[in-house]
């Protein structure tokens, strides 16, 4: 699960990354209360029309930033695509 929703719980700074891809095979995912440090959030997860996956947050408790971003270790995010949804974040 966490491979697929590209999450990277980083609890000291109060912050989760999140870049999911979902399979053909799986359309959405619901993640209850997960946990990072003293927060919790609850996250749906979904896959567009377009083969690209989204996510929402339905509710959060405690200090937590979900950021969406590539992770470092990510060969196919360029500058470029890391602007893009370090943007979309902050904006949304």
């Amino acid at each position: 699960m966490q491979s697929l929703l590209g999450i990277v719980p980083l609890a000291p700074y109060r912050c989760l990354i999140v870049d999911p891809s979902l399979p053909e095979w799986l359309p959405e995912l619901l993640v209850e209360d997960l946990r990072v440090g003293e927060a919790t959030a609850t996250l749906r997860f979904w896959r567009e029309a377009d083969g690209s996956s989204s996510f929402e947050v339905l509710a959060k408790r405690g200090t937590l930033r979900i950021i969406r971003q590539p992770p470092a270790e990510s060969r196919h995010a360029g500058p470029g695509e890391r602007l893009r949804d370090l943007i979309q974040t902050v904006v949304a």
